[in-house]
């Protein structure tokens, strides 16, 4: 079970308040990047590529190119135009 600090739960609390969705709707949308916070993303896209080959074996005609990159990013960067060293929020 994931545990989220105070802050963290007023955050998804204040998100899912702004956002206008039900309640259904905001979980779906957040749920990926809950799952990748969580360290279970190399796992899903694992098994996300196993489903996909298998339906390009099943069914070749409907695939023009090679199935989605299901790699896992190692780290996401929000400002790339700013130098690497600047993108680094230091630990402190």
């Amino acid at each position: 079970m994931t545990r989220y600090t105070q802050e963290q739960r007023t955050a998804l609390v204040q998100g899912y308040h702004d956002s206008g969705l039900s309640l259904r709707e905001y979980a779906e949308a957040n749920r990926h990047a809950v799952e990748r916070h969580a360290g279970k993303d190399g796992a899903i896209l694992a098994e996300r590529k196993k489903v996909l080959e298998a339906a390009k074996q099943k069914t070749p005609e409907r695939w023009s190119r090679s199935t989605r990159n299901c790699n896992p990013i190692k780290a996401v960067i929000l400002n790339p135009d700013k130098p690497v060293s600047d993108n680094i929020q230091k630990a402190g």
